[in-house]
């Protein structure tokens, strides 16, 4: 997703989104001020709200030569409530005798401290460039923002016209999951709830000259601060078929797992130390689940441990598969996962598909017990959760990272790039958070 915004020097800076063809014409009447026609934005707001508009963000602006370098310290433009550009709350001159200006502008921003209602981070500069430090996106997923951001050197033959171009900062993270279309026919996968684990919380985003066309490399991420996990607990388990499932979804489709960009950990599955000793290190993607098979007669021969009897009005039986606890109680799942070392980069979009009990994929392996049980302590329904790995069946005893049934999960992750504007020049797109 790309946002152009441009700034435009009058008696002030002024900055206008653009992305219809509408004009305003700007009229010079004090000499040296600029004529400008420009059309004029109606993208919606980055932010979850439909139909809302970017309504200001922060710029700070450095001036080699200028006092402290820093020509422009935070100050917040904001969408005049006539037309569609933007404009500071004080008149904002380029400075005499510069020649370029490095210009940056963020959202969303605090508007005050300690405000709960905005991004937690802080601004400081470091060796002329402007450092976001400690940001920390929202732990509950249905309630997190965007972050966007812009930079660029503007040099002063270019004129007071300033081009900012922003760009999502953060990484989108999408979990997906479907029923292997090769697989038992007459097994049934229900989902509970999703979570990716061990992703780090927080981190320091720093401002590097860019490099080609592709503007969000000009945003260099260090992760920061104890590892620790997102998703969400459904209220109702979501049945897989062969159709693809979004398993973060909220009612309107959109998905809202925004995370800090950084280098996902390997969890070594090969390594048997590794494998059983990882509980806070290794990437993976946490699935609430559960799997049960339907087979014909009423009875089973042999152990009914974990069986469904049939009767009169439903001639089959059922085996609860996972969790196996020896019964079998509907209300019942269990946890499984599979491993994820991906590398996180700002502006990216990461879907990961789950195959659920295909051809060749079962339904994941058994996690870390103890972060197992630190998720679960927050669940709602955690009674009928179980968490523990089973005693001996059959005299094969179960670990960590072992499948839970005969296979581990198979997944495909896609990479695609976030954004969803036009690229030709001054014209924009809506602002799309998918």
């Amino acid at each position: 997703m790309n946002i152009r915004i441009s700034a435009f020097g009058l008696t002030a800076l002024l900055f206008a989104a653009s992305c219809s063809n509408d004009e305003t014409q700007l009229i010079n009447t004090n000499g040296d001020e600029i004529t400008f026609n420009t059309r004029v934005s109606r993208a919606v707001d980055v932010s979850n709200e439909a139909g809302q508009q970017l309504a200001s963000f922060k710029v700070w602006a450095h001036a080699s030569g200028f006092p402290d370098n820093l020509f422009i310290d935070g100050l917040v433009a904001t969408k005049h409530s006539e037309h569609d550009y933007y404009t500071f709350e004080h008149s904002v001159f380029w400075p005499s005798g510069v020649n370029s200006l490095d210009v940056w502008a963020v959202w969303p921003y605090r508007t005050a401290e300690g405000d709960p209602a905005a991004s937690d981070y802080q601004i400081d500069f470091t060796s002329d460039k402007p450092v976001i430090k400690n940001f920390v996106p929202d732990k509950d997923i249905t309630t997190q923002k965007d972050m966007v951001a812009a930079y660029i050197s503007q040099p002063r033959s270019a004129g007071t016209s300033i081009p900012l171009k922003f760009n999502h900062a953060l990484s989108q993270i999408v979990v997906k999951a479907t029923r292997g279309a090769n697989g038992d026919k007459s097994q049934t996968v229900k989902i509970k709830g999703a979570w990716v684990v061990n992703a780090r919380p927080q981190g320091n985003l720093t401002f590097v000259d860019a490099i080609g066309d592709d503007n969000t490399r000009h945003m260099s991420w260090a992760a920061e601060g104890d590892k620790t996990y997102y998703g969400i607990e459904f209220d109702n388990a979501k049945e897989l078929n062969h159709e693809t499932t979004n398993l973060l979804a909220k009612e309107n489709g959109n998905t809202h797992m925004l995370l800090v960009p950084q280098q996902l950990d390997t969890w070594n599955l090969n390594d048997n130390k590794d494998k059983t000793q990882n509980s806070k290190r290794g990437g993976y993607i946490l699935v609430l689940c559960r799997v049960e098979t339907k087979h014909p007669g009423a009875t089973h021969d042999g152990s009914n441990d974990g069986v469904k009897p049939g009767n009169d009005s439903d001639p089959n039986h059922y085996h609860q598969l996972f969790p196996y606890t020896g019964e079998y109680k509907e209300t019942q799942y269990g946890f499984a996962c599979v491993p994820v070392n991906t590398n996180w980069e700002p502006g990216k979009k990461y879907v990961y598909t789950l195959t659920f009990c295909g051809y060749d994929s079962g339904a994941g392996v058994y996690p870390p017990t103890a972060r197992v049980e630190e998720i679960n302590a927050t669940l709602t329904g955690n009674a009928d959760y179980i968490t523990a790995i089973p005693e001996p069946v059959a005299g094969v005893k179960k670990e960590v990272g072992d499948p839970v049934l005969d296979n581990p999960i198979r997944f495909t992750v896609t990479v695609e790039d976030w954004t969803d504007a036009s690229n030709d020049g001054w014209t924009n797109g809506d602002i799309n958070m998918n």
